[in-house]
C-alpha cells in the first residue's frame, strides 16, 4: 500500500489504511485534499496533526511542537505515562525552550522547557532554571517547621541566601547546606549578618551598650562596646551570652 499512493486525490478509506500501516488510527472523519491537516492517533494515545501531502513525503509527526494543538494534553499524557510527580499546569504549548509551568504532589512549582521534561531528568524544585526556586524555598522552610522566611533572590545551590526571623535576626546559608539539614546561626563567622544580630540581641535583652565593633571574627574575639555614660568595654560573644544565659 505504501509504495502506490501517489499525489492525487484520495478518499478518506484510503487514507485510513495508510495511516494504520504506519501505526496510527485516524482521527479525522473525512478527507479534502492533500494540504488538509490530518489528526492521527498512536497507541499510547497521542495525539498529532499533520498534512496528507507531508505524510506522503515520509515526514514524521511530532507529538509536542507548536504546530501540534494537542501538545498540552501530549505532555500531561507523557508525565502520566511516564509515572512523573509532576503536573502540567500550562495552558498553551510555545515551543520546545519555552519554560512550562509544573507542580508536583508535595505542591512545589517548576518551570522548565519540554527539550528538559522529555528527558525526565534535571527537574529540581530548586534551581537556577526554576523561577519558582523562591517559592519552593519558602514552602521547604514551612513544611519542616523552620520559622525563617527567604528575603533574598536564589541564585545557585552554593550561593548564600538570606534569612530573618520573628526577631529580626539575618541567617546566611546555602541552599545546599539548608537542603542538607543544616542550620543556621544567628551569630557566627560565617554569617555576614553577625554584627548587626548582636546589636538586635543586646536591644533585646536590655543590655545598655551600643556595639561599636564592625566585624565578627569569632566567638572568643572580643568586641568593643560602649555605654551610655562613655565607658568602654572589650567582651566576648562567648561570655556575653553565657552571662545573659546566666540572668534569665
Amino acid at each position: 500500500m505504501k509504495g502506490d499512493i501517489k499525489m492525487r486525490k484520495t478518499d478518506c478509506y484510503v487514507v485510513k489504511q495508510y495511516v494504520e500501516e504506519l501505526g496510527y488510527d485516524l482521527i479525522s472523519k473525512e478527507y479534502l485534499n492533500n494540504a488538509q491537516k490530518l489528526i492521527l492517533r498512536d497507541k499510547d494515545g497521542y495525539y498529532y496533526v499533520i498534512r496528507w501531502a507531508n505524510i506522503l513525503k515520509g515526514y514524521k509527526p511530532r507529538f509536542v511542537c507548536k504546530s501540534n494543538p494537542y501538545s498540552i494534553n501530549n505532555i500531561k499524557l507523557f508525565l502520566k505515562i511516564n509515572n512523573s510527580k509532576l503536573t502540567l499546569l500550562s495552558e498553551t504549548f510555545e515551543g520546545d525552550e519555552i519554560d512550562l509551568k509544573l507542580c508536583d504532589n508535595e505542591g512545589y512549582y517548576y518551570s522548565s522547557p519540554w527539550c528538559n521534561i522529555k528527558t525526565l531528568k534535571g527537574i529540581s524544585f530548586v534551581s537556577k532554571i526554576n523561577i519558582f526556586s523562591n517559592k519552593n524555598i519558602q514552602l521547604f522552610l514551612d513544611k519542616k517547621n523552620i520559622d525563617l522566611k527567604l528575603i533574598d533572590n536564589y541564585i545557585d545551590s552554593n550561593s548564600k541566601i538570606t534569612l530573618i526571623d520573628k526577631y529580626g535576626y539575618l541567617y546566611s546559608i546555602s541552599w545546599g547546606n539548608l537542603y542538607a539539614g543544616k542550620n543556621p546561626h544567628f551569630v557566627d563567622k560565617n554569617n555576614p549578618h553577625s554584627i548587626h544580630n548582636i546589636k538586635i540581641f543586646l536591644k533585646m535583652n536590655n543590655y545598655n551598650f551600643t556595639l561599636l565593633s564592625e566585624r565578627f571574627e569569632g566567638e572568643d574575639t572580643p568586641l568593643t562596646l560602649l555605654d551610655s555614660e562613655g565607658y568602654y568595654y572589650s567582651q566576648t560573644w562567648r561570655t556575653l551570652l553565657k552571662l545573659t544565659r546566666q540572668l534569665l
